[in-house]
């Protein structure tokens, strides 16, 4: 017997092989042009940039890799019965486009469909005034060129990204957090603590950013500004530097706490409606079909699902940053449920970092919505499907 196995049955650890049963995931979309109006950028505000455009399908090759080749637990081919990519709704196409590349690279290139010969004449649309046959001999059997496939995205426009922004429009849940935040011992000297940072770094950061940003109005004005300015430095009237950067996450974290996004409150409206995937597959059991469910969306979503996983502070997330909810079932049919970010494990509660299925029924009651409707000025909850 080997001293591996001796220590293992000594000391009552299971040898139970675990597989993969379900995949959540919550990605941030990738690095992106400042929405508003700069001296740097006069265009494409908004819209997803060429580094973004890597980032995400480096990422979905990184999910490849670890859900496919090695952890054998999706198809090497485009199912859409197995996998859900889901982009949540917004004013740009920033988190469609993030979707998109992401979906090149959990597919890449040689796992599309060929067509059979003949269905190769049939493959023409009735348009007349063009001639196609030089094009499909450039495709030959390829339904598209590189053997690409098509990869469904659905905008979810009652998604997470909607629900978050509920405080921006729903007075009832805005009133909600801002009455708490009065009554809650240490809420104003943490919002006094980062404050006074936050003010630090407007004065050190004034020459990057060509304007005088000083006030609140200025720094949710200049968010994205902000976050972008990390990754075109070289665009920049100064470059950033260690120095710098720590100014810009001093100014991130202070606008995440203005916009309500680090609270507790509005981080169980999105868990509602993100954790509920993995609930349903957790009811299928053995007839569940999904494998996985993507939600492609904006790092305050991210930032406040992560305030609700892991138990500690939050740090800002960066671009295409990915976070996971795995649950794995082992031989004797025994579900663990796991949570990382960027890879990185995460505490459920301090020193765990693993549950089963009924510590993460706890956990889901503990830190979800009252399981009733909940209605808002603007906006009603749907009854959330935990019992």
């Amino acid at each position: 017997m080997s001293i591996y196995l001796f220590l293992c049955l000594c000391l009552g650890f299971s040898l139970q092989a675990e597989r993969n049963f379900f995949v959540m995931q919550m990605i941030n979309v990738g690095a992106r042009f400042p929405k508003e109006v700069s001296k740097d950028w006069v265009s494409h505000l908004g819209e997803i940039t060429h580094i973004g455009t890597r980032q995400l399908y480096l990422l979905g090759r990184g999910m490849a890799n670890r859900y496919v080749v090695k952890g054998d637990f999706l198809k090497s081919f485009n199912v859409p019965s197995e996998v859900a990519i889901k982009a949540a709704y917004t004013n740009d196409n920033l988190t469609v486009a993030s979707a998109y590349a992401y979906s090149r690279g959990l597919y890449p290139a040689g796992t599309g469909p060929t067509l059979i010969n003949k269905n190769i004449s049939r493959a023409i649309p009735p348009y007349t005034g063009a001639n196609f046959s030089e094009y499909q001999k450039q495709l030959n059997d390829s339904a598209l060129p590189h053997l690409y496939d098509t990869v469904p995205i659905m905008v979810e426009g009652g998604g997470p990204d909607y629900l978050l922004s509920a405080t921006e429009y729903c007075t009832g849940l805005k009133v909600m957090v801002e009455r708490r935040r009065e009554s809650e011992a240490g809420l104003k000297d943490k919002r006094s603590a980062l404050k006074s940072k936050a003010d630090k770094a407007f004065k050190e950061l004034k020459d990057i950013f060509g304007v005088d940003v000083k006030s609140l109005e200025d720094s949710m004005k200049y968010r994205d500004y902000i976050e972008s300015a990390k990754y075109f430095a070289h665009d920049m009237s100064k470059p950033i530097t260690a120095d710098s950067k720590a100014a810009l996450d001093n100014i991130y974290n202070f606008v995440q706490f203005e916009e309500y996004y680090d609270d507790p409150l509005v981080a169980q409206v999105v868990s509602n409606e993100v954790l509920k995937e993995v609930e349903t597959a957790l009811k299928l059991g053995a007839k569940n079909k999904k494998k996985m469910a993507t939600y492609v969306v904006e790092d305050r979503n991210v930032y406040a699902m992560l305030k609700l996983v892991n138990k500690g502070e939050v740090q800002p997330v960066p671009f295409a940053s990915l976070l996971e909810i795995r649950i794995t079932v082992d031989e004797n049919k025994k579900y663990f449920v796991r949570a990382y970010f960027n890879d990185k494990p995460l505490h459920w509660k301090e020193g765990v970092t693993a549950i089963d299925l009924d510590g993460f029924h706890k956990w889901i009651k503990e830190n979800t919505f009252e399981h009733k409707a909940v209605s808002y000025t603007h906006l009603t909850l749907p009854t959330t499907p935990y019992v």
